[in-house]
């Protein structure tokens, strides 16, 4: 429930003998977190505004005792003034130590702070001190069983363990009011109850924050309203910012909406996760004034000048004075503040709609239609960001969002870069052996032979691991150790003073199917690696090389020269890795498209001659670029050369001459489009930095992109200029082809 914090404060006042004078003396104010009293004990007033200025980021809001406010977030002071001997209520965002407004003025007898001890009880109290100075003297058994504090039931810091009063008691006035926590307007403050407690049936009351906002109408039917926590703020001179309206003008001042655009503004909003808020009507916002505006109890809503709904004529609307309550019209074009509102509970006869259903404001069940209601047309569509047919622009979903399933996770062996929605079922491969040196407590699919085991591998040896496939030099072999007896043993590890010069024995691989066989070995030292003979790849570049893997081996071993090697300017996937300039599929590489999958190259060389365009009059394409640019484009060289040859017999001409070309085993040659010969001038021309790596000479060469029918394109590659020149001019010819 609403806690209402009217709090009185009763300074503490002392009489001031004819004779007695007054010294300054600094006692800061210690304010906590949130709501707490203050008394003003200055005799100069102050401006509110100027006397908190050292602490104004803290502060939410001050309140005298007649409900006056001052708001620094708004700039707003209906306070004016602090004066002398009045309290008033602050909430602060934290705790304030150390402040004050200025020094308290205290008696002074003989013109000195009188020091001494302060305590009625103490053997030594001094009643002239006006300040302790610890020197109280207590009797020693009295000491130890009183307990100081203040002992009035009624003062605000009433002590119940206190067995002394120490003259500490404070004391607030007596405020009367609704003691029930459960009552709409209890006030913790209250020391004696009125009888004047309220109670709502629901689980709300005037001022709460329910479904979005501040409650200020409740219906009979437990229906009601609720204004918006803040005045809408729109976005500045039309910029989008987080949190902002689109209040459908592009004015200055982010909080000031002019009448045309006060509805617009208060349909848009999106506020406390509601979208269904709207500008209320005359009658709706004085209720919001009377109940929590300036002029109630709550004051939840600031006074300024708001616009409603209802207008006066068509170029006049009503607002309200919050301040005063009073009503009057402005021009729609003044600018004021706008409280957006929305109903909640149930449809009841006093809701309101627009009365088309192509809009989002429409309501079926609404029993008053106002067209003005109308602001957004209804866009269906799918409003989910991760599908692949979102749209952005749709504020109606129409249920036909599609995923593309798979794992998102880049880390998985089978994530999948096209997938929108993850279907669990990523696919981690790794040894799951968690006595494995490799063990991968990600991994959920075992690989089957990725899973190293450290070891002794010799079987020979005492420690001989047979599950270990990484040998790790453990091995323990006894044997003779010199290579300069016969019976030496290159893999024995500890001499056991076995050597013999007259020993027959010969250590080695005695398996003569593997490709470690020695021979004249009589003794094997388990030197025979566990796997035979294989013939296959074993060069690494190579696109059929597969490394060995696990036991069984079978993988090549021994290189048979089967090895198969990617084409020149791809790898074995098939992806080019060849960049502008490299010499492949017959030619100079000059353009490669966005797939990085296929390309053009340049012929090593100019066709021999000069040759005409051909057809000099006649409209070869029947719809040449001077109509449809798209003909001079990158990609449209091969079509335009078929056309040409097709629709004009002349021979030889450019065109003819480049299909019959052959080079390098290809013969899929034509004559490039305009685009494509200014990209073979920029890359491999004189255009590039690396100059002129295609061989051309400077002159001019045929494009296959007719200009008009007596026209085509050319360009000079000495310079890169391009123009269009009589069809029945010589030019050189360099022909290009796809891959």
């Amino acid at each position: 429930m609403k806690k209402i914090l009217l709090l009185l404060l009763l300074l503490p006042l002392f009489s001031i003998a004819q004779n007695t004078t007054y010294v300054e003396q600094d006692i800061p104010l210690s304010l906590p977190e949130g709501w707490s009293i203050f008394g003003y004990s200055c005799v100069e007033p102050i401006d509110a505004t100027e006397a908190l200025e050292p602490i104004i980021d803290n502060v939410v809001i001050v309140k005298d005792y007649q409900g006056n406010a001052y708001l620094p977030t708004w700039n707003f002071n209906g306070i004016g003034n602090l004066e002398y001997s009045k309290g008033y209520q602050i909430k602060l965002l934290q705790e304030i130590i150390g402040f004050q407004f200025c020094a308290a003025i205290i008696p002074d007898i003989n013109n000195e702070i009188i020091f001494g001890c302060t305590y009625p009880i103490a053997i030594n109290f001094f009643p002239d001190a006006i300040q302790d100075d610890g020197s109280c003297e207590f009797e020693i058994d009295y000491w130890v069983d009183v307990i100081f504090g203040c002992t009035d039931a009624v003062a605000t810091n009433y002590n119940e363990e206190a067995t002394e009063d120490d003259g500490s008691c404070e004391y607030f006035s007596i405020l009367y009011g609704c003691t029930d926590e459960n009552a709409c307007n209890y006030n913790e403050a209250v020391s004696i109850e009125n009888g004047s407690c309220y109670y709502s049936e629901y689980e709300y009351c005037i001022g709460d924050i329910y479904q979005g906002g501040y409650v200020f109408k409740i219906n009979d039917d437990g229906t009601g309203l609720v204004a918006d926590i803040y005045d809408i703020e729109c976005y500045v001179n039309g910029e989008y910012m987080s949190g902002l309206v689109d209040c459908g003008y592009t004015g200055g001042n982010s909080f000031q909406i002019s009448g045309w655009d006060a509805v617009e503004a208060a349909s848009n909003l999106v506020s406390q996760g509601y979208n269904d808020w709207y500008l209320p009507n005359i009658d709706e916002l004085e209720e919001m004034s009377q109940n929590i505006g300036p002029l109630s109890e709550l004051y939840l809503v600031s006074a300024t000048l708001r616009w409603s709904s209802t207008e006066y004529n068509s170029a006049y609307r009503y607002l309200l004075d919050f301040s005063s309550g009073g009503i009057t019209y402005y021009g729609n074009n003044q600018t004021l503040m706008v409280r957006a509102i929305r109903s909640f509970g149930e449809i009841n006869d006093t809701t309101q709609a627009c009365p088309y259903d192509v809009y989002l404001e429409y309501n079926p069940d609404a029993t008053i239609y106002n067209a003005e209601l109308c602001q957004t047309l209804i866009i269906e569509g799918c409003m989910d960001s991760i599908a692949v047919n979102y749209n952005m622009e749709a504020n109606t979903d129409a249920g036909n969002c599609q995923y593309i399933l798979g794992c998102t996770d880049l880390s998985a062996d089978n994530y999948n870069p096209e997938a929108t929605q993850d279907d669990e079922n990523c696919i981690y491969y790794g040894c799951m052996d968690v006595m494995a040196g490799n063990y991968n407590q990600q991994a959920n699919q075992e690989d089957g032979c990725l899973c190293i085991y450290f070891g002794c591998m010799n079987p020979t040896a005492d420690n001989y691991d047979p599950q270990a496939n990484e040998d790790d030099g453990s091995c323990i072999i006894y044997g003779c150790t010199l290579a300069d007896f016969p019976n030496y043993n290159s893999v024995a590890t500890v001499d056991d003073f076995s050597c013999d010069m007259s020993s027959a024995d010969v250590f080695g691989c005695t398996n003569e199917y593997s490709f470690s066989y020695v021979p004249d070995a009589n003794q094997d030292n388990g030197t025979c690696p566990n796997l035979p003979v294989i013939y296959g790849c074993t060069d690494f570049e190579a696109c059929n090389f597969i490394t060995l893997t696990c036991e069984p081996y079978i993988d090549a071993n021994t290189d048979d020269g089967s090895c198969i090697y990617p084409e020149l300017g791809y790898d074995c996937d098939g992806n080019i890795t060849a960049e502008i300039g490299a010499l492949m599929n017959g030619g100079i590489v000059f353009y490669i498209d966005e797939t990085g999958e296929h390309g053009l190259v340049a012929a090593m060389e100019d066709i021999e001659g000069t040759y005409e365009w051909g057809c000099y009059g006649t409209d070869i394409n029947g719809n040449n670029s001077s109509v449809s640019p798209e003909l001079d484009g990158i990609g449209t060289g091969l079509q335009n050369t078929l056309e040409i040859v097709s629709g004009c017999s002349e021979t030889p001409i450019a065109a003819s001459e480049a299909l019959a070309y052959e080079s390098e085993g290809y013969s899929d040659w034509y004559l490039p489009s305009y685009d494509e010969l200014l990209e073979m001038y920029n890359t491999i021309g004189n255009g590039d930095l690396e100059g002129n790596i295609g061989g051309f000479e400077n002159n001019w060469y045929w494009s296959s992109s007719e200009n008009y029918n007596y026209t085509a394109w050319n360009v000079f590659f000495g310079n890169g200029n391009a123009s269009y020149v009589g069809k029945g001019s010589t030019n050189r010819v360099r022909v290009i082809r796809a891959f």
